[in-house]
C-alpha cells in the first residue's frame, strides 16, 4: 500500500498544509500593483498606449481577485486611452492616484508616503 506524503508523522500527514491566505485579497497582488505604480511614475510623459495596456493588465488582476471595484473602475477609465481625444495626463494622474491608494502609500492611509525597505536593511 503506497504511503501518503508526510507518512505518519504528526503535522506532516494528509491533507498537506498550505500557506495561509492573505488577510485581504488585494495583498495577493500588491507586488504587481506596486510594480505597475513604479513603472507609471517612471514614465517621462503620459503615454496613451501604455495606459491602455495598463488598463488591460489591471482588468486581469481584478478578474484574478474575483472582482475589485476600484481596479475594475480604473481599468474601465484607462480603456478610454484608446479613444480619440483621450487626455493622457488626466488618465496618468488618475491611475497614479488610484494605485497609490490601493497599495496603501497615500498619506491618508497611514502608509506614511514612500515605501521603505525591510527593517533589517534600513540605515
Amino acid at each position: 500500500m503506497p504511503s501518503r506524503p508526510g507518512g505518519g508523522r504528526p503535522g506532516g500527514g494528509w491533507p498537506p498544509k498550505f500557506a495561509p491566505r492573505p488577510a485581504h485579497p488585494l495583498e495577493s497582488v500588491r507586488p504587481q500593483l506596486v510594480a505597475e505604480l513604479d513603472r507609471l511614475k517612471a514614465l517621462p510623459m503620459a503615454d496613451l498606449l501604455y495606459l491602455a495596456d495598463l488598463g488591460s493588465r489591471l482588468a486581469a488582476l481584478a478578474a484574478y481577485l474575483g472582482g475589485n471595484e476600484q481596479l475594475e473602475a480604473l481599468a474601465r477609465e484607462l480603456e478610454s486611452a484608446e479613444r480619440p481625444g483621450a487626455d493622457a495626463q488626466a488618465l496618468h494622474d488618475r491611475a497614479v492616484e488610484v494605485l497609490t491608494t490601493l497599495v496603501g502609500d497615500d498619506p491618508g492611509s497611514g502608509g506614511g508616503g514612500a515605501r521603505r525597505g525591510p527593517f533589517w536593511k534600513r540605515t
